[in-house]
């Protein structure tokens, strides 16, 4: 009887995945213009030793409508209705059986929801009408969560990885490293604006310990005598900070500043508050914001924690706690991932097809409004080999532009069938009209009438430069 062999082969599909960071641009009213979005990638396989091969691809973009530029409600967003397919034709030409992990990432909430539980945001967007199916069925999939760096994109050699199986740990952090909390109370001759600062100073090995504060933070700067972390503060404000590591010898030294540039010191004091160290362990202080209600497994939680803190990490240790336990700024910075596994036998052929939202950004800078989607073509070459592409935009609307050639007007839009993988991304816009305008603002009319005062003013002080030299010149030749 002949032995089979089952491989385990890591493969990657990008879907929707959100690469842009916040953008907000000024408007007429003051009001918010321009929202980002969520891209989306093509299928691409992580490592190269997996022999399946994509035969043929079916991308289609079903736009029936545009998304609003605010949700506040978990209905609302789901009677929002733009999805991205993208019908994978699998195929094994070797001949041993492989099983395939295969794990999706569809992004994270744009910045135009704002999904909020009694607890804090959301950071998981409704999936009912979304998810994978192979041979046209649906299969289970779980969903997985990671910390992801959205102001640099996504990177497959970064972000997959990430995904790991139980609790992550490395050199400085582990479930057992000591925390210990340093808890003040300020007393300041705070100035009229009421925006002094207080700054402590310290001297430790970051490779020994951390610091986190927690408070209103403004920022750090290295001094001769060691680091400092400076704070807003007010009359009676408190801040804790969290020693993770070896404990500190001495306690922080504070000085209190005017403002934020801490060049006029002001009389104040910094008061140590007997509080309970409420975490003894980096495990607890790591999960302190954790709720199941998330949808979020403990492990990615805390997984993620870690990954967030060793993208803040510095040579000086310190961290500004807010951006990593603050759920307002942490929960959006968690990309989702399907999770799932397909096989296929020796010569066997499969079709996986995989759904999810589409969140454009939306610039509101025209009128009327223009709508952007992007999705990564490029990761797909990472597969054994990759067929054709077949691009199918169902839209009522118009594409304003597009970074491929080869699209043509249809009856449900627009499509392009390609013969290979292109060379460039797939970015299109789409807007209700097919000629939209940029809107005119006090911020453009500020804009065009600065453009014209340096072209009128540009020639005048050539000419007064010309003019000062020649002077100069005739004054030399009279000496």
């Amino acid at each position: 009887m002949k032995s089979r062999l089952t491989r385990i082969c890591a493969a990657l599909c990008l879907v929707t995945t959100a690469f842009f960071a916040t953008a907000v641009r000024s408007g007429a009213n003051s009001a918010q213009s321009y929202w980002s979005g969520t891209s989306s990638a093509g299928v691409t396989v992580n490592g190269g030793s997996c022999p399946i091969t994509v035969t043929h691809e079916t991308l289609t973009f079903d736009i029936s409508e545009f998304p609003a530029s605010y949700y506040g409600s978990v209905e609302e967003l789901e009677g929002y209705s733009a999805s991205v397919s993208a019908k994978y034709e699998f195929y094994n030409p070797s001949d041993m059986t492989v099983t395939a992990n295969l794990v999706f990432p569809f992004g994270s909430i744009p910045d135009y929801v704002n999904l909020y539980t009694e607890n804090g945001r959301t950071p998981s967007m409704p999936t009912d009408k979304y998810g994978v199916q192979v041979n046209g069925e649906s299969v289970e999939c779980g969903v997985r969560h990671t910390y992801s760096d959205f102001y640099y994109g996504f990177d497959i050699y970064e972000d997959i990885p990430k995904l790991h199986d139980g609790f992550k740990s490395n050199e400085f952090f582990t479930h057992d490293t000591p925390i210990y909390r340093y808890s003040y109370s300020f007393d300041i001759e705070t100035n009229k604006r009421g925006s002094s600062v207080a700054a402590f100073t310290f001297n430790l090995d970051s490779s020994k310990t951390k610091v986190f504060a927690f408070g209103d933070t403004h920022g750090y700067e290295e001094l001769e005598n060691g680091t400092q972390v400076i704070l807003w503060a007010e009359k009676e404000s408190t801040a804790d900070l969290y020693f993770i590591g070896e404990a500190p010898s001495v306690e922080p030294s504070w000085k209190f500043y005017s403002d934020g540039r801490c060049e006029t010191e002001i009389k104040g004091t910094a008061t140590r508050l007997d509080k309970p160290n409420e975490f003894t362990r980096f495990y607890d202080f790591a999960m302190q914001k954790y709720d199941e209600s998330y949808g979020v497994s403990e492990s990615d939680w805390y997984n993620a924690v870690l990954d967030a803190m060793t993208y803040y990490d510095n040579e000086n240790g310190v961290y500004l706690a807010d951006y990593i336990f603050d759920s307002e700024h942490f929960l959006p910075s968690l990309l989702n991932w399907y999770e799932y596994e397909i096989t296929l036998g020796p010569g066997e052929s499969l079709t996986n097809t995989v759904t999810a939202p589409l969140y454009p950004s939306i610039d509101g800078d025209y009128e009327p409004p223009v709508y952007q989607y992007i999705y990564l073509l490029s990761p797909a070459k990472s597969w054994a080999s990759f067929g054709t592409l077949d691009i199918y935009i169902n839209t009522p609307y118009y594409i304003t532009r597009s970074s491929l050639e080869g699209f043509e007007k249809s009856e449900n839009g627009y499509e392009a069938h390609l013969s290979s993988l292109p060379d460039s991304e797939l970015d299109f816009s789409l807007s209700a009209s097919e000629n939209p305008e940029r809107t005119v603002t006090p911020y453009t009319v500020l804009g065009i009438i600065l453009i014209v005062i340096a072209v009128i003013l540009a020639p005048i002080t050539l000419i007064c430069i010309l003019v000062t030299w020649i002077i100069g010149l005739v004054d030399n030749s009279k000496n």
